[in-house]
């Protein structure tokens, strides 16, 4: 990482949504000769579902990403029939049928039941079971079905392999396990990669309380945990390819010594990708405190999401816990960037892959006042920002919506204040970009005519084939579930290509290119790199 500089970016959840305007974010920085030199990625939810492919991916960026495409340029029939970049084509193809999870635990809490309902909900287990593959261990079930989409596709055979760093880093893993542990038992990072992190929430539960006691977890190449103390929760990290183990004890030289499972689990890239994009468990869960039929529903359906053994410090020295649910980041970072703060980071960019607009969006408003407790999370531990940098950032975006320029605003000089949910210090000098994924009259105005005809939803002028393109009713905001029923995620090969385009532009159109340089350009002299001509990592 000796050419990366004092940059780290923020991709945040959303699901399928998020994963493609991750991508096309990415490709926009690409575009600008930035990615190259970021030293963090932090994801959340589906951003991580994009930032974590390319973090493993060894082959040409552009192959992954696709390459930058002026919206004018766009060709109707590859919008419609050509994915741009690997990455596109595996979102396109990531459909998981089902119910919606997250509005049908919503839904099973506030209607009454049939009094059949019991064998359409053992169905629907029986179903999930069908998908597991590790007996015992339906909490992996997520997991796999994550790991088929996202992480084989690109990797193959290397998927179901431990979580690695650097080619350095797993050598030493192997030279302090000489009898238990090859170099060749884990995936690897390219050299030249930004450091990723991933944000998920623990949810342990309290028989004293309804709400669980939510603590965030950050899952790294390298290293894992939960940075902060929550009594007898977390304080700790521990090497990633030991999570999930079932006994530790000290060892020597500063180490300490980890039991594997007797069934040979290991942790793997789809299980950090399915606990930080697991959104439907926190519903789940506090369902499952119910009575009866509820109970049953709730308890059985959040046993197919992510548990793991988390490390933590007591005062006997480092112990594991029991397996207790790890959910969606989202539960309580929704941007991933809290990492980033933890870790002093003095300039960043915030991508905001959300599906409401800016002056209605609870979770940035979480960061600069106390927000809500509710099934989608608990935000009101999140402020880290005073509420005079709101007002400046609503009044900025706002304008830009007015003029239909490009969603970006960017902050300079920010102080931020501590938190102690997190383990943040208060540090100041922050330059700070907000980049929103929103309409955008330029980006519109644009199109060629045979491309706002795939967008129109116009039946009637409509050939069969940009009727098959799906909704467009809702871009960008398209649904975290469901946007195409009755799959749970599915996006068409053209909605994914445009929400990539326009988040690809939002960030590398002129405008944003300058507001990105004025505020951020100090971290690497003001002159980006230029882009590698073969398009490969470092």
């Amino acid at each position: 990482m000796t050419n990366r500089v004092d940059l780290g970016i923020a991709f945040s959840g959303g699901g399928t949504r998020s994963a493609s305007a991750t991508l096309g974010q990415l490709r926009g920085l690409r575009h600008l000769g930035w990615l190259d030199r970021v030293r963090y990625i932090a994801a959340v939810s589906g951003g991580s579902w994009a930032a974590l492919p390319y973090t493993y991916w060894k082959g040409r960026d552009d192959d992954l990403l696709g390459v930058y495409e002026e919206p004018a340029q766009l060709d109707h029939d590859k919008v419609l029939l050509t994915p741009n970049g690997t990455l596109a084509k595996i979102i396109s193809e990531s459909s998981i049928a089902g119910p919606g999870l997250r509005e049908a635990a919503g839904e099973f809490r506030t209607f009454a039941l049939p009094e059949n309902a019991n064998a359409y909900i053992d169905k629907a287990l029986s179903a999930l079971d069908k998908s597991r593959r590790e007996a015992g261990r339906a909490n992996k079930t997520y997991s796999r079905l994550l790991q088929d989409k996202f992480i084989t596709p690109l990797v193959g055979s290397q998927s179901g392999l431990r979580v690695g760093w650097e080619e350095r880093s797993v050598d030493q893993i192997s030279t302090d396990n000489p009898r238990t542990l090859g170099a060749h038992e884990f995936i690897k990072v390219p050299d030249g990669r930004p450091f990723f992190i991933a944000g998920a929430t623990l949810v342990p539960p309290h028989p004293a309380f309804y709400y669980p006691p939510l603590a965030p977890v950050e899952y790294t190449p390298l290293y894992s945990g939960i940075r902060q103390q929550f009594g007898a929760i977390g304080g700790a990290y521990i090497a990633t390819w030991a999570y999930d183990s079932v006994d530790v004890s000290p060892g020597e030289g500063g180490l300490v010594r980890v039991r594997p499972a007797a069934d040979g689990r290991t942790f793997t890239p789809a299980d950090i990708i399915s606990s930080t994009g697991a959104a439907p468990q926190l519903t789940l869960l506090l369902g499952a405190r119910g009575k009866g039929m509820l109970n049953k529903i709730f308890g059985t359906a959040s046993g197919y999401f992510p548990a793991y053994h988390p490390i933590a410090v007591r005062a006997t020295g480092p112990a594991l816990d029991a397996e207790i649910p790890h959910g969606d980041g989202g539960f309580m970072d929704y941007f991933g960037i809290m990492p980033l703060l933890a870790r002093h980071v003095r300039n960043i960019i915030v991508f905001i892959n959300s599906n409401n607009d800016f002056d209605q969006n609870d979770d940035l408003h979480s960061l600069f006042f106390e927000g809500a407790r509710n099934d989608s999370g608990d935000k009101s531990m999140n402020i880290v920002f005073t509420p005079a940098r709101y007002h400046e950032l609503m009044t900025n975006l706002a304008q830009r919506r007015t003029s239909g320029a490009p969603p970006v605003y960017c902050g300079t000089n920010w102080e931020v204040a501590a938190n102690e949910a997190y383990n943040i210090r208060t540090y100041g000098d922050l330059n700070i970009c907000w980049v929103y994924n929103r309409p955008t009259g330029q980006w519109n105005d644009t199109l060629k005519a045979p491309i706002k005809q795939i967008m129109s939803g116009d039946t009637k002028t409509q050939t069969d084939l940009e009727k098959k393109a799906g909704s467009f009713a809702d871009f960008p905001w398209y649904k975290t579930f469901e946007q195409k029923p009755p799959y749970v995620i599915e996006l068409s090969v053209a909605q994914v290509n445009l929400l990539s385009n326009l988040t690809a532009w939002t960030v590398a159109n002129k405008d944003s290119a300058a507001a990105l340089m004025n505020a951020l350009g100090r971290a690497f002299g003001g002159r980006p790199p230029a882009v590698p001509a073969d398009g490969t990592p470092d």
